[in-house]
This record gives C-alpha cells, sequence and structure tokens, in this order.
C-alpha cells in the first residue's frame, strides 16, 4: 500500500475509534441512554458536533502528514540517487579514493583504494585512516606526515610530498601520488575528508625512459657526425633564428655554438640567400615537406666549401638542417680521378698485357674485371669480350701446376711469377710470362697480371741451345784434342784431349790445373 493511502486509512480508522471512544465515554459516564443510542440512535446534537469535529481533524492531519510524507520520500529518493550515483562514480573511476570521518577513521573506499593498499573495504572500515593507508619517503624510508590529520586540522586541500610510497597490506612499496581535501557539512565545519590517490609506477617508468631517450638523443645530437642546426621561426618565416648547434656543426663552420645561439642565420651565415638554403627554409616551413638540398659550394666572407643540407620541419615548427662538409670529399674525389686517369694512361700504355681479376673465398676466379688495349689485341677479341671471360677460358696452365696451385702460392707470398700459354680468339697460342701481383679492390681479394709475350724469346732460347749443341758435338767427335780453360783450371775438354792425356773421360781432368799439360806421364802413370 503506499504512503499516502496508508495515511487516509489510519486517518479514517483514528476518526471513527474517536467516535466510538466518545460514544463509550458518554454511556459509561454522562448519558443514562445505552451505548447503542450513544453510538448511533439518540446521539446529542453537542456530541455529534464535537465527533465530527475529531473525525475531520484526523482526516485533514492525515492529508497534511501524507503531503509531507509523499515530500520527505521524494527528497530521500533524490538524495539516495545522487548518494547512489556518486558511490557508483568513485566506484569506477581509475584513482584510488578513500574518505574518513572527522575522527580520522575510515567510512569509505573504492575498489582501486582496496586494490591498491590491499585492504578490502569491509576489512579496513573504521580502522585509523594511518593503518589502511601507510605512506614513507621513497629514499628515506621514515613515515611521511598523515594528510588527513592536517587536512582535518587546517581545513585545506593538501597534495603528498614527491617521492611517496605506499606500503601495501602485504608490505609491497608503490609510489604514489595524491590530495586530500576536507569534506564541509552545512555549517561550515570539517566532517571528513577525502583521499584520491594513485600508483605511479608506469608513469616513473614512462619519465625514466623519457629522460633516457632525451639523454640518448641529446648523446647522438651532440657526437653525430653531421652537422644539425635547429632554428626557431620569426616574421612569418622569413627569419630563422638558432636555437640549437651541436658540437659537428661548432668545427665543420668552426665556430662556437654561443656565438651562434639566438642569432640570425642571416647574420651568422649572409651568403645563404645567394647558396639557395634560404629559399629552401622558407618552403619547408610552409608545406611541412622535407627537401634535400645536393650539394654545392658555399661561400661568404668567414667559410667556404662544399656543403650538402637534409632539411624538415619538426612538429613544434622549429626547422632543423642537418648537413655534412663536402669539401674533403669533392677534393678527394678529384684527386682520385686524377689519379684514376694518371693509372689508366699508364695501364693502356704497357707494352704488355695487363689483367685484373677477383678471387673468391674458395680461391677460385672471377671474370676480368680490366683488361689494356695491348691485352685485347694480342688475344684478338674486344674489350668487352674480354671482360666476359675469366683467366682460365685464355690461360693454358703449365703442365707441373694449375690453377689451384698458382693460386695458392698467390695468395700465401703475394707474388708469383709463371709461365704459360695463352690462346687467341683464332686458337692461335702464345708463350706468355705473368708476373702476378695480389691487390686489394674495396676490400676484396684480386690479381693483377701482367703478360709479357716471350715467345720470340723462347724461340731464340732454343736456336741458341740447338747451336750450342751442334757445336758441342763438333768439338768432342774432332779428333785434334780440346780443352778450354777459365783461369789455369780445365773447365771443359774433349775426348781426344782427356785420351791424350792418358784419361778415360773427359770428365776426369776437368777441375785440375792447366799445369797438367807439362807433366810428363808413363804408361803406369
Amino acid at each position: 500500500m503506499k504512503t499516502e493511502h496508508k495515511a487516509i486509512f489510519l486517518s479514517v480508522i483514528f476518526g471513527l475509534a474517536a467516535w466510538v471512544m466518545d460514544a463509550l465515554a458518554g454511556y459509561l459516564f454522562f448519558y443514562p441512554q445505552s451505548f447503542l443510542d450513544n453510538l448511533l440512535l439518540h446521539i446529542h446534537p453537542h456530541e455529534i458536533y464535537h465527533r465530527l469535529v475529531v473525525s475531520v481533524s484526523f482526516l485533514l492531519f492525515g492529508f497534511i502528514w501524507c503531503r509531507v510524507e509523499n515530500k520527505r520520500q521524494a527528497l530521500q529518493d533524490s538524495l539516495d540517487r545522487q548518494a547512489g550515483w556518486w558511490r557508483a562514480m568513485l566506484s569506477n573511476i581509475g584513482d584510488a579514493v578513500m574518505a574518513v570521518d572527522n575522527s580520522a577513521r575510515i567510512v569509505f573506499m573504492n575498489p582501486v583504494a582496496e586494490q591498491l593498499t590491499g585492504w578490502s573495504f569491509s576489512d579496513g572500515r573504521g580502522r585509523p585512516v594511518e593503518q589502511v593507508f601507510q605512506i614513507i619517503n621513497e629514499f628515506t624510508k621514515l613515515p611521511a606526515e598523515n594528510i588527513a590529520d592536517r587536512v582535518l586540522r587546517d581545513g585545506a586541500v593538501v597534495g603528498l610530498a614527491n617521492h611517496t610510497v605506499l606500503i601495501t597490506r602485504t608490505g609491497q612499496e608503490i609510489p604514489i601520488d595524491d590530495s586530500a581535501a576536507p569534506i564541509w557539512d552545512t555549517g561550515g565545519s570539517v566532517r571528513g575528508v577525502v583521499l584520491v590517490f594513485r600508483d605511479v609506477t608506469a608513469r616513473r617508468r614512462g619519465e625514466e625512459e623519457l629522460r633516457k631517450s632525451e639523454a640518448r638523443n641529446q648523446a647522438l645530437f651532440e657526437n653525430m657526425s653531421n652537422a644539425v642546426a635547429v632554428f626557431r621561426v620569426e616574421d612569418d618565416g622569413q627569419n630563422f633564428i638558432f636555437v640549437d648547434f651541436n658540437r659537428a656543426g661548432e668545427q665543420i663552420e668552426n665556430i662556437n655554438r654561443e656565438n651562434v645561439l639566438g642569432r640570425s642565420v642571416l647574420e651568422i651565415f649572409p651568403g645563404i640567400g645567394e647558396f639557395g638554403l634560404l629559399d629552401v627554409f622558407k618552403r619547408v616551413w610552409a608545406t611541412g615537406q622535407p627537401e634535400h638540398y645536393p650539394a654545392a659550394w658555399f661561400q661568404d666572407d668567414r667559410v667556404a666549401g662544399w656543403r650538402e643540407n637534409y632539411v624538415y620541419k619538426l612538429p613544434s615548427g622549429e626547422v632543423v638542417a642537418v648537413y655534412t662538409d663536402e669539401t674533403r670529399r669533392r677534393l678527394a674525389e678529384k684527386a682520385l680521378k686524377q689519379s684514376e686517369a694518371r693509372y689508366r694512361t699508364l695501364f693502356n700504355g704497357s707494352n704488355d698485357g695487363e689483367f685484373v681479376y677477383g678471387l673468391h673465398p674458395d680461391g677460385t676466379t672471377t671474370k676480368f674485371i680490366e683488361v689494356n688495349e695491348v691485352a685485347c689485341q694480342s688475344l684478338g677479341y674486344s674489350h668487352q669480350e674480354l671482360l666476359s671471360l675469366k683467366p682460365e677460358h685464355v690461360w693454358v696452365w703449365p703442365d707441373s701446376d694449375d690453377n689451384g696451385g698458382i693460386t695458392s702460392k698467390l695468395l700465401s707470398n703475394r707474388h708469383v711469377l709463371f709461365e704459360t700459354g695463352i690462346l687467341g680468339k683464332d686458337g692461335a697460342k702464345k708463350l706468355v710470362e705473368i708476373n702476378a701481383h695480389l691487390v686489394y679492390l674495396h676490400d676484396q681479394p684480386a690479381v693483377l697480371a701482367t703478360a709479357r709475350d716471350i715467345t720470340e724469346r723462347k724461340q731464340a732460347e732454343q736456336r741458341l741451345i740447338e747451336s750450342e749443341e751442334r757445336y758441342r758435338t763438333a768439338i768432342e767427335s774432332s779428333s785434334d784434342g780440346v780443352v778450354i780453360v777459365e783461369g789455369d783450371t780445365f773447365i771443359f775438354a774433349n775426348q781426344r784431349m782427356a785420351e791424350i792425356l792418358g784419361y778415360n773421360r773427359p770428365g776426369d781432368i776437368l777441375g785440375h790445373k792447366i799445369s797438367l799439360l807439362s807433366i810428363p806421364r808413363t804408361e803406369a802413370g
């Protein structure tokens, strides 16, 4: 039954009860007639008026009470809804929330507070806050000030000191930060304190990682070989002010960072406009698109050299130029080209065939890397044709050795000299002397081989050998004794001279002195 229905029903009951009680009192004390006559049949007019007034009064009271009760119930429902809403909100926010009364005893804990402290609300309710919320200094390990007592005392919002650690029920230490605020009643008195705190382990870890990352980035910035300049943009992209400049930039430009920071790039490098880099800065700042500015010659009243730039824009709006000093490389490239030109002149101007080929780790050869004009002419190949071949395609290795053996000697001694045959494109064979040296190209082993045509020399040597053989045969077959003396010693004698001197073989007198010819000998001698 609804509250208003109950109020009306009770008012009616009380009105009827008053009617009955008045009739009973009249029967007992005032009127001689029966109770029924006093109740319904012969009611005195004064009694009717009195009973009606009492009954109506009860009805009016019932109606008034009903209205008051409805308003009270509505107010209670509103308070219950608000309390439920606040309780649900406090129970589901990400921070831990704990409330204490004016005696600093716990009256509320949300699930996050239960999780962090290790105390359930049922176990912690009514306990002193310092028993559940134990905090110490992270470094000294001394108990921290109870901020709930401070709030109750001062009536002001209080925040935790830095490096505060919460000791959980199990003894675990959790770094936290929090704040405490007073709970006021309608009279302006502090009725309690609400504590809001959170686990900052992840934030501490993130801050530490950020600190390390910033330190790494700063170390990279300071120690990278490329120059880095960071600019703040002013005058709507017309002026660029140095805000940072690394050590490599100081060395390249021969200027101190202190003399650069806070100054315009036009003041430090007045030639940047003519150089074209200032326009790049403006475009990058306006579009946000990075640009590579190829190496070009920069010169002003203070510095000169080749500079290659890469320019980009930071999310902060600052413009960064990363650049290298290409002067030495350009000079080295120029010197290298000149050296290569001299080398190529010598390489192609040689009277001998010049071959360059590489070596694999297993000792096998690569195709020819380079050959000179003499090599092409002597073999009858074009330059491109010869570069498609390997040494074993044109060289006939000696019978006493092979490519593997020669390569092994070359790797061991870094030089080898051998003779071999060489086959031309037409199949013609020539004899060559190969003078091979181990060299390194781009840190890889290679062979520089000079092939000298020795065909005519070998033919001349063969003719000499044949001539010497003919002369030797004629002398050895002569009927006259023939000797050859070097100093006073026999170095050659034919068979007839051995017989004249009484020896069986020419070799028996070789090495003897010439005085042997003047000593008479007997047959027995």
